[in-house]
């Protein structure tokens, strides 16, 4: 049986703080969609309404009414403004602390849905190091699961080609930084003989 590798959370977490801004009000994104805090996105009123939020002026918790009515507000604004044009729109906020809680939860959740609806990855005997990119490249993920989205990362992924991880794990829309910061976990890991790419290229075919 192959060794399950210990996910690190604590260098999880701090490397998405690294990379990820916190915005502690509700923003839209060059589609019109809603996000907040470390890019976690808002699909609905409902999720808005679950969130801790609390009041710029009075640093007290806000009503689920007055949240309701900020989400309306908020989400028909102009879609792909700078993130701080919607500031002045909001009077609501996400503290750093809650932002955190959050981030905890949200890679908690991804590492899940990689062990139920991604076994192929076997997620938990991935190099730690490779377990971080794989939650980096899924973290953004709004619409589409990451076999999906980036295919070929997750064909390499899967056959633990490293070489070819670091080459395809690179987004648009993601900053300079944070995709160099990716591809850097890939170098000095081993790589399996070709016969292991041979054996399992067919899954993906």
């Amino acid at each position: 049986m192959k060794k399950q590798q210990t996910l690190e959370m604590e260098r999880v977490e701090q490397h998405f703080i690294r990379y990820l801004p916190d915005i502690s009000y509700l923003y839209l994104d060059k589609n019109g969609r809603a996000y907040i805090g470390m890019g976690f996105h808002i699909s609905s009123k409902s999720d808005y309404i679950r969130l801790p939020l609390k009041d710029k002026r009075t640093k007290k918790a806000v009503s689920n009414i007055d949240k309701a009515t900020e989400f309306a507000r908020i989400i028909r604004l102009p879609k792909g403004y700078a993130v701080n044009f919607y500031e002045p729109f909001g009077e609501c906020y996400l503290s750093h602390n809650e932002s955190i809680i959050l981030l905890k939860n949200k890679i908690k959740q991804l590492t899940i849905e990689f062990k139920e609806q991604h076994a192929e990855l076997n997620f938990a005997q991935l190099p730690a190091k490779v377990q971080l990119a794989v939650l980096d490249v899924a973290y953004d993920l709004t619409e589409q699961p990451i076999k999906h989205a980036y295919p070929d990362f997750y064909q390499a992924i899967c056959i633990k080609n490293w070489p070819v991880a670091a080459q395809t794990c690179t987004r648009s829309g993601i900053c300079k930084v944070r995709n160099n910061a990716v591809q850097a976990l890939f170098k000095n890991l081993e790589t399996p003989d070709k016969s292991v790419f041979e054996t399992f290229k067919n899954w993906f075919l």
